[in-house]
């Protein structure tokens, strides 16, 4: 969508300074072009594909710049920069008018100052940092350090929060003062008063459902769904999707069918993967166009310094192949339709992972340590990190973990949805969009406050095991129901198979007896033919090269990290490390790999 940064100054050299050092840099990614939009004080840049959605409008009152496509309220009114000035200017601060869809949006008013906001889940990127005088704000903190104002200091808290968690906490970022806006808050800003940011959409989480039979639940998710797709991905237009094997994304697809859209669908992968078996039978069902495209894996070196000079670690460094993936998504339509956080949002796989039996509930113990598998265990950072502040600082952050997850709600499934849905799935799933945005216009259909009002409504027993999902695709969509289903496993069953299906599992399973092979074997001699579990194996091509580009400047985080720990946890390319499951075994591993990348340039 936008690489973006903004700034506040009413020192009209230094602002000429900063905005000529900056503007080169935007562009990220090759094939954006640069924009600016300037008043008074106030300068905006960002580098954009061309077909990208965005707007803007400046004069002597101020300036607002929308990018993406903010969703009034109920309706399916688009809002642009002259709306945005309109509804904006007129309400008060605590009051400023929330909207759904993928997007990020500012505006800038010479006496009351600047406002600046995204999504309702906080996928849209925004970092800020300032004082009375001067603010900088941008989808990366990377261009901040160009501004005369502005001191990088390491944060050690956001250190200890992303080598337990693979994330920072409460907004934190590796530097000092700069902050992430957090979720459902927009940032405002005048001259004379230091940054804050105020809460524009209340998770709300509540009992509102729980007296509904089961039944009921089925036709809510099927009509919110319905909605959010009529909303999101209006007619009149051609539309990209990616489309994987999985629940979430033909699930879209079928409400997409229903109102009878142009798509062209893309699937990641090779065309004997089995989500791509799966993909293509239910774009073969939908009647959608279907593209493939393999993971290039040379380019993971040039995604891993994207990754760790833009994102600072705030996102997943394991996601360094979605950078690759910007070529295959332009030659779609835009825009492109994306399931990300759709699961997070209407299921909570997280609550039966935290399920303890010993007091029959989910617990914070369990929860954390689901997390905590996918980066260091607390005894490995406190050996890890080499000071005794930071060590300190283990503890510390285990009671800021449970202090967030306690203050969300009375029942414990619902800290564990919340909790997950605005830290994992943010920095995860969450990061798809802004990334992917790169090649057109992202549209998140679970970026909905209907979808998310109804989330946070349910009780566990239609989140959890995705319940409630499985269901309504078995009622509404029960031709979806009856195809293979991806579940990142060799179990590809439906969720309600037809008689011939089963009746070829019989037969395979007869065949796969007498020739004396099972599982990935007799799909394929030994070859991995999942998907996800091949792209984020560590000791692929890609991931090799990521890490002979980091192997020379450990040094560069020598003064944070006990060498011997390091070289012990992450050892030279050459060596294979041994683990049971290369996706949640190694995305600590990666973390590591991602901040000495981070460090050789910014420590």
């Amino acid at each position: 969508m936008a690489n973006f940064v903004l700034l506040v100054d009413p020192n009209p050299e230094r602002r000429r300074r900063f905005t000529a050092t900056v503007e080169p840099e935007l562009p990220l990614v090759e094939g954006l072009s640069s924009c600016r939009c300037e008043s008074g004080d106030f300068c905006c840049l960002w580098a954009a594909p061309e077909r990208a959605a965005c707007s803007h409008r400046a004069d002597e009152n101020g300036a607002a710049v929308v990018w993406g496509e903010p969703i009034e309220g109920d309706s399916d009114k688009r809002i642009d920069a002259e709306q945005l000035a309109s509804r904006w200017n007129h309400q008060e601060a605590k009051t400023i008018e929330a909207f759904d869809g993928f997007h990020a949006s500012c505006l800038y008013h010479p006496q009351r100052g600047l406002t600046v906001g995204s999504d309702i889940l906080g996928l849209f990127p925004i970092y800020y940092y300032g004082d009375d005088e001067v603010l900088l704000v941008g989808s990366s903190p990377e261009l901040f350090r160009h501004h005369p104002a502005f001191r990088p200091q390491l944060n050690p808290p956001a250190l200890i929060s992303i080598l337990l968690l693979g994330h920072p906490l409460e907004g934190e970022t590796l530097w000092q003062d700069v902050r992430r806006l957090e979720a459902r808050n927009v940032l405002r800003w005048q001259a004379g008063k230091k940054p804050k940011e105020l809460l524009q959409f209340a998770l709300p989480l509540s009992k509102r459902y729980f007296d509904l039979p089961f039944s009921a639940h089925i036709d809510l998710l099927s009509e919110s769904l319905e909605q959010a797709v009529k909303r999101h991905v209006p007619s009149g237009r051609s539309y990209g999707m990616l489309l994987s094997g999985g629940l979430d994304s033909r699930m879209l697809g079928g409400f997409m069918r229903e109102r009878q859209l142009d798509v062209t669908a893309l699937t990641i992968g090779q065309a004997t993967d089995l989500e791509a078996e799966c993909a293509r039978c239910v774009a073969k069902e939908l009647g959608f166009r279907q593209q493939f495209s393999k993971v290039n894996c040379e380019a993971f070196g040039e995604g891993a310094l994207l990754q760790a000079k833009w994102m600072h670690l705030n996102h997943s460094f394991a996601l360094v192949h979605d950078w690759p993936l910007l070529k295959p998504i332009k030659r779609l339509p835009s825009p492109v339709v994306m399931g990300f956080m759709l699961d997070c949002v209407i299921n909570a796989r997280s609550i039966e992972q935290s399920f303890d039996p010993e007091v029959q509930a989910p617990t914070f113990r369990k929860m954390f340590a689901i997390l905590n598998c996918f980066a260091f265990q607390p005894e490995v950072v406190r050996r890890l990190v080499r000071t005794a502040e930071l060590k300190d600082l283990v503890d510390a952050t285990l009671g800021r973990i449970r202090r967030i997850y306690n203050s969300y709600s009375d029942y414990e499934f619902q800290r564990v949805w919340a909790f997950c849905l605005n830290h994992r799935s943010r920095f995860l799933a969450g990061c798809a969009p802004w990334d992917f945005s790169f090649a057109g216009t992202s549209i998140t259909p679970a970026v909905d406050r209907r979808l998310v009002t109804l989330g946070a409504g349910l009780p566990a027993a239609s989140l959890a095991e995705r319940r409630l999902q499985k269901e309504s695709c078995i009622q509404r969509l029960p031709d979806l129901a009856a195809l293979p289903l991806d579940r990142n496993t060799y179990n590809a069953e439906p969720l309600k198979p037809r008689l011939r299906y089963l009746l070829r599992q019989y037969l395979q399973r007869k065949i796969n007896r007498l020739v004396g092979r099972r599982g990935a074997q007799s799909a394929g001699q030994g070859l991995e033919r999942r998907y996800y579990y091949r792209l984020f194996d560590f000791e692929n091509p890609g991931w090799k090269a990521v890490r002979r580009l980091a192997e020379s400047h450990r040094e560069a985080v020598e003064d944070l990290l006990d060498r011997r720990v390091l070289d012990e946890l992450l050892p030279s390319p050459d060596v294979r490390i041994p683990v049971r499951n290369p996706i949640a075994e190694t995305e600590g591993l990666k973390t590591l790999v991602g901040l000495i990348l981070w460090a050789k340039d910014h420590l």
